[in-house]
């Protein structure tokens, strides 16, 4: 009953949306936060491509993604955490919300092709390096 009362007023499922469309950005626009119950992804492309719009993550552990300070983590994915972070989020002074989002942007960036590229090549010439003075 909660979770349904819960789920038809504050929060809308998109389905499957492509992130480049212009669909996508205009439902980020409309929105303030990016919800993830899942157990299962180790670092949620899906939360990476939704903070890079400046959505703020609320998250279980399982996304990969370390939130603290600009994001909400859901304990064991319950309705009833998901439920008491939106809550409290409803009382959050907009300058916070604000700044939140900010750094939701900023972490984001640590999930670029470019910081990707860059990170691999740093592996792989360590790795040769390594190996080579084995």
């Amino acid at each position: 009953q909660h979770y349904t009362t819960l789920a038809t007023n504050k929060i809308i499922n998109h389905g499957f949306t492509n992130t480049s469309s212009k669909l996508f950005f205009n439902i980020a626009r409309k929105c303030q936060f990016v919800i993830s119950t899942s157990f299962s992804d180790a670092s949620a492309t899906s939360i990476s491509l939704a903070m890079r719009t400046g959505l703020i993550p609320i998250v279980t552990l399982d996304t990969g993604h370390d939130v603290d300070g600009f994001g909400f983590e859901i304990d064991t994915g319950s309705v009833e955490s998901l439920a008491s972070i939106l809550k409290k989020s409803k009382n959050f002074p907009q300058t916070q919300l604000d700044r939140m989002s900010k750094e939701a942007y900023n972490y984001s960036k640590n999930f670029t092709k470019k910081t990707f590229s860059n990170s691999f090549s740093k592996f792989i010439t360590e790795f040769e390096f390594k190996k080579n003075n084995i």
